[in-house]
């Protein structure tokens, strides 16, 4: 079984159904942090439930949102700051180096306003993003 190398990874953002050729890639992500999907249990036990066990059914799905570190670009850092102010919701495109792609439709939940500084003068946005609807995989 071949392991795939995180290296190469790519995100794009771009309006809700857009074609992937006119979505926006993020510039010079150096992490991504893509979160957890978790289904949340139901307990159903009852007074007559079998060997005085909790008894449970699954329910709905939960979802982590999705971490982004991202050199500070000008350009993108305008745009981006925009698209979260604006509250607009926004499809997210991931492809990985071996082909597969996982879309899902969401929202820019966190963005860092003013950069932060390490100590080698790179500038890095802090963005988090939140999603609605499940994921759609391709390639897997």
């Amino acid at each position: 079984m071949a392991v795939t190398w995180g290296h190469g990874t790519t995100l794009k953002y771009g309006t809700v159904g857009a074609a992937a050729n006119d979505m926006t890639a993020f510039d010079n992500i150096e992490k991504i942090d893509a979160g957890k999907m978790k289904r949340k249990m139901i307990k159903t036990t009852k007074l007559s439930s079998t060997g005085e066990t909790e008894e449970k059914r699954p329910g709905l799905i939960e979802q982590d949102g999705v971490k982004l570190k991202v050199q500070y670009v000008s350009a993108q850092h305008a745009t981006l700051l925009a698209i979260f102010q604006a509250g607009t919701q926004q499809d997210f495109l991931a492809t990985f180096p071996d082909g597969a792609t996982c879309r899902r439709t969401g929202y820019f939940a966190e963005f860092s306003v003013a950069p932060e500084a390490d100590s080698e003068g790179i500038y890095i946005n802090d963005i988090g993003l939140e999603f609605t609807g499940p994921p759609t995989f391709t390639g897997i």
